[in-house]
């Protein structure tokens, strides 16, 4: 394992805490890759970024420990939804992770509550906002069986495909004293990952099409082709990248989610959430990248 990077302690631990709750699949968790812990995505570090920001009294290590466990488990869950394959250890390894998670969660605790009370926030939390995540999921299903256009509503859904992630954003808001800003920053998170999964359904038309994974911008790329009367069923990867051009189905995806970063943006101003609000500033710029090379290639 690589020493030089500056998450490797983090790693060692979270595969420590997993080895310690399944010592019988130790091999499996030290071949376990750092993607699925998260460490590698920016977005793993936006809690404690904000937390840093509004001087919450949280034990970071041991908070940042949590969120890299219980990626584990939201990790082996997308692979599955995805329609992928994987190992029976990992299976097992996957549900002591969720455990260790919402215990760990929940010993960090929520201001002037008992130990048996924090364990019923984080799992009410976990739960509450489990129910959106299953929602937008289920949707994904729907739209993977049929060919047929995304309504507004269900584009702004899509940041509901992170909501099990919004348990850790309750945790630092409330040890910040900021309890009533709640509702706001999690639409604000909503947005953000809104933005964020437009952008990368776009950039994975290819995969997606042979997955028959029918996210936004496959549907009415296949839906385009469709109406102009040619093959849409069988269509080559080369024909779908080119369609989603001409369509303009490239560009309306950038301008949503630009608009998603707005929105975002707008609101993460409100509850000073300065980090997420910078976030939203920088994919902007990326995204505005993206529509000129876009226009260019029309």
């Amino acid at each position: 394992m690589q020493e030089n990077y500056p998450w490797s302690s983090l790693e060692r631990s979270a595969k420590s805490v997993l080895a310690a709750a399944v010592p019988a699949f130790q091999a499996e968790i030290d071949r376990l890759p750092l993607s699925i812990f998260g460490l590698n995505s920016g977005f793993f570090y936006l809690p404690p970024a904000l937390a840093s920001g509004w001087a919450a009294s949280i034990p970071m290590e041991e908070f940042l420990v949590a969120l890299a466990v219980g990626h584990v488990f939201f990790a082996y869950q997308d692979s599955i939804v995805d329609g992928g394959v994987t190992s029976p250890e990992l299976c097992i390894i996957a549900h002591e992770a969720l455990f260790e998670y919402l215990r760990r969660i929940a010993v960090i605790g929520w201001p002037d509550a008992s130990p048996m009370s924090d364990l019923s926030h984080a799992l009410e939390s976990h739960r509450r906002n489990y129910l959106l995540y299953s929602a937008a999921i289920s949707n994904d299903l729907l739209h993977r069986g049929n060919l047929y256009r995304y309504t507004p509503p269900e584009i702004t859904n899509l940041g509901w495909k992170a909501a099990p992630c919004n348990t850790p954003f309750e945790v630092v808001a409330a040890r910040a004293g900021r309890q009533d800003g709640i509702p706001v920053l999690l639409e604000a998170v909503k947005h953000f990952c809104a933005g964020l999964q437009l952008m990368d359904d776009l950039s994975d038309l290819a995969i997606d099409h042979a997955d028959g994974n029918m996210t936004m911008a496959l549907s009415h790329t296949l839906l385009h082709l469709k109406d102009a009367g040619l093959e849409h069923r069988s269509a080559e990867v080369d024909d779908i990248l080119f369609a989603a051009e001409v369509s303009g189905v490239s560009r309306v995806s950038c301008q949503m989610a630009l608009r998603m970063f707005a929105v975002a943006k707008e609101l993460a101003d409100q509850v000073e959430a300065t980090p997420l609000a910078e976030l939203c500033d920088a994919w902007a710029v990326r995204v505005g990248h993206r529509l000129e090379l876009s226009g260019e290639s029309i």
